[in-house]
């Protein structure tokens, strides 16, 4: 037994009841994180709450790209849907739109990724805003046409597949539907430069590509001046002086034409 001292006075306590009145001062003043209970154990996956993989915004999906306005793609190759499209195998006048037979209908989708990939380098190439930038679509090379080569290539790629006169009629078909048009060129520079990549070759299909342009431009001093090129190469100078006279004719101060008169005149008075 033992005697303390409380607020009501001196009092005995029996050994246990000290070591009672110990334990509960103790837990009084004890901190109250070390009162907490221990943590349980961890709840099973199930149980948690998910845990988001990413930000709303990387969850969204990819945008498609615009769907292609067909009418203006047809208006700039100057076709219509069945270009691309094939003859529906069961209803009669009408096209599939889902058929994937006609190998054009990928390579018009690669020419529509193809011009959103130059429209999307403009504005960084010219130095320019977005909105300011100059923007491409398929009518900038078609033309109205579905071959957007230029037209001296064209009848190059003719005459030598085809030959000089199947090339010819060609020219005359293309000139017919599209003169006036923005599609093709159908100056006199047209037949003189294809004139002028044969000439050392092929003579004589010059002098009948010059005969056509001069058939459209009788007022053409340089298809004289590339038929007497012709001429020479067919050593027929004398033939080669008329037409350069003749250019001389229409105009007078062609250079190109005097210089070659000049020299073969003098060439010609050399001769025996």
């Amino acid at each position: 037994m033992r005697t303390v001292w409380t607020a009501q006075g001196p009092r005995v306590l029996t050994a246990s009841a000290l070591a009672a009145a110990l334990v509960w001062a103790a837990l009084a003043w004890a901190p109250v994180s070390a009162q907490e209970p221990a943590a349980g154990p961890a709840a099973p996956a199930s149980a948690r709450p998910p845990v988001p993989s990413a930000a709303p915004a990387a969850q969204a999906a990819v945008p498609r790209m615009p769907r292609p306005n067909m009418q203006a793609m047809n208006e700039a190759l100057g076709v219509t849907c069945a270009y691309c499209h094939v003859p529906h195998a069961r209803f009669k006048d009408e096209l599939d739109f889902k058929s994937e037979a006609n190998p054009k209908k990928r390579v018009a989708r690669m020419m529509v990724a193809m011009t959103a990939d130059i429209n999307a380098a403009i504005p960084a190439a010219v130095l320019k805003a977005s909105a300011e930038a100059t923007t491409v679509t398929c009518l900038t090379c078609h033309r109205g046409v579905a071959d957007p080569r230029p037209l001296p290539e064209i009848l190059t790629h003719a005459i030598e597949d085809e030959g000089l006169d199947d090339a010819l009629a060609r020219y005359r078909a293309l000139r017919a539907r599209y003169f006036g048009k923005d599609a093709y060129d159908f100056s006199q520079a047209t037949l003189l430069a294809v004139a002028q990549k044969m000439v050392e070759r092929d003579p004589e299909g010059a002098l009948s590509l010059m005969r056509v342009n001069l058939e459209f431009y009788p007022a053409s001093a340089d298809s004289y001046v590339m038929m007497a090129v012709a001429e020479t190469r067919r050593l027929d100078d004398r033939a080669a002086i008329v037409h350069l006279e003749k250019a001389l004719a229409i105009d007078p101060r062609h250079s190109l034409a005097l210089g070659y008169l000049e020299q073969l005149k003098q060439f010609t008075k050399r001769r025996p």
